[in-house]
């Protein structure tokens, strides 16, 4: 039953992902998920995890990660204390040609 459950929630959130990817949905939210298996699953459709940009914060360790992949950047926002994930756009990321003099 157990494993029955852990891979119902994992589909919802392959799910969750491409609707997200595909601009079907704005966030998608989870409570029985962590960032690991979050990234994971952003890291098969080749988004990288900018570790610069980790943050936390105080006794409810909410956490930060950021996934990111061309102009593209989604935050995975979670909280240690409550549980679960939530993930959403963070911002697009300049075209260097945009920037350029």
């Amino acid at each position: 039953m157990k494993k029955e459950i852990e891979d119902l929630i994992l589909e919802d959130l392959k799910q969750g992902i491409q609707d997200l990817l595909d601009g079907k949905i704005e966030e998608y939210g989870n409570k029985y998920l962590w960032p690991d298996i979050v990234i994971g699953e952003f890291e098969k459709h080749g988004f990288e995890e900018d570790e610069n940009k980790i943050d936390s914060n105080g006794w409810e360790y909410d956490n930060w990660h950021y996934m990111k992949k061309d102009n593209v950047e989604y935050c995975i926002s979670g909280s240690g204390y409550y549980g679960g994930i939530r993930i959403s756009k963070s911002k697009q990321i300049a075209n260097s040609r945009n920037n350029s003099i």
